[in-house]
């Protein structure tokens, strides 16, 4: 034998004793299958958990906006009492009384307080 073939021998044998495990396809793929289909729920659930997050988000950024509008409503209308109620007293420190009758004065065409008065007359 040449050395060609003793070296050739020997690789063989390493090769040989380097024998990779035998695998088991179909468990292989069961598991593998069983992890995918794992995966696939819990992206399905995740998912479905980020848009209840985004619709509770979008419901309360609604309730806010209604909130301070009913804010700006009350504030409005607390600004209109509280200015009707300083004039109010101050009505009531000046003594003036509440109108109950209204008289017009009637002028005259031809006084001196009514303009329509001297252009009728040129």
């Amino acid at each position: 034998m040449t050395t060609l073939n003793l070296a050739h021998s020997s690789i063989n044998k390493k090769v040989n004793s380097l024998s990779f495990p035998k695998i088991n396809w179909k468990a292989y793929c069961l598991c593998a299958f069983l992890i995918a289909l794992c995966l696939a729920i819990f992206y399905v659930l995740e998912v479905n958990q980020m848009i209840k997050g985004s619709y509770l988000v979008k419901g309360y950024q609604k309730q806010i906006d209604n909130l301070l509008e009913e804010n700006r409503t009350l504030e409005r209308g607390f600004a209109k009492t509280s200015f009707m109620g300083a004039i109010g007293e101050k009505t009531q420190e000046m003594s003036f009384e509440k109108v109950k009758e209204i008289k017009y004065i009637q002028i005259l065409e031809a006084s001196a307080f009514n303009p329509k008065a001297g252009k009728n007359n040129n």
